[in-house]
């Protein structure tokens, strides 16, 4: 257990620093997986070193099951004190497995969110199932420090929602702003992102939001000219820049129809 909160301050701690990948892959039957990956390794490269103690240089490759954690004691108090995570939102964390690689002396480190589902639209508005991940972990105070920075919000996807849907033939991803970016908000961010003296800003340009979509059929269309198909035809990749991702998530929408 002690191993898994090692792991969880990691991710909690590292999210101001990442290029992001979410990719999408449907079975036949509608079924499928959805996954949410950070990958840390240009941070690594930027800031090396950063890691004082020898201890957690050691490499990490581990599998969170949060099916089995919720079962954990420790865990199951918490998830009683917790008022705002309701019966499906539990259900769904059930279906929510996390894996990270860390290695510092090889410059990798990613993590990432899989969450498995047998139909699209029962994973709705993921970002907010990944903080309710965290909440029941007690991470959410490990970023207690910058949840209000508006950098963080933006990065973190906390003020997305992003509504999937798909019946076979037509798949659809639209995001919706929970609360309007202010003129205040949007300026300090523009700041961060371009300011070489920032952490986050010396590399953020060269950061990217990917999405693949993997499909069991051909794709017949695609409202992206820039999305990039694999020899099959069945994978679109699309890569966003950071800013958009952050500034102007409604450029992430997506409609793409499939071959009979």
């Amino acid at each position: 257990m002690k191993r898994i909160y090692i792991i969880l301050a990691i991710i909690s701690l590292s999210f101001i620093s990442c290029e992001i990948k979410e990719e999408i892959t449907f079975n036949e039957d509608g079924s499928g997986e959805v996954y949410i990956g950070y990958n840390m390794d240009k941070m690594l490269e930027e800031f090396p070193n950063q890691s004082k103690n020898k201890k957690n240089k050691k490499p990490i490759d581990s599998i969170i099951d949060f099916a089995k954690i919720m079962e954990d004691p420790k865990f199951k108090d918490s998830i009683a004190k917790i008022k705002d995570v309701d019966k499906a939102s539990l259900e769904t964390l059930k279906n929510l497995k996390m894996r990270i690689v860390a290695d510092e002396a090889n410059k990798k480190m990613e993590f990432g969110f899989y969450f498995a589902f047998k139909r699209i639209d029962s994973v709705q508005d993921i970002f907010n199932t990944i903080k309710k991940a965290k909440k029941i972990t007690k991470q959410d105070k490990k970023t207690e420090m910058v949840k209000d920075k508006p950098v963080f919000n933006s990065l973190s996807g906390e003020n997305q929602k992003i509504l999937y849907s798909y019946n076979g033939n037509v798949f659809t991803r639209n995001v919706k702003l929970k609360k309007k970016i202010s003129d205040k908000d949007n300026k300090e961010i523009n700041k961060s992102i371009t300011n070489d003296k920032d952490p986050f800003g010396k590399i953020a340009n060269s950061l990217k939001y990917t999405i693949v979509l993997n499909f069991p059929k051909k794709i017949k269309k695609i409202n992206n000219k820039d999305a990039v198909f694999s020899n099959h035809k069945k994978t679109a990749t699309i890569s966003y820049s950071l800013e958009d991702y952050m500034l102007h998530p409604e450029k992430l929408n997506l409609k793409v129809k499939l071959a009979k």
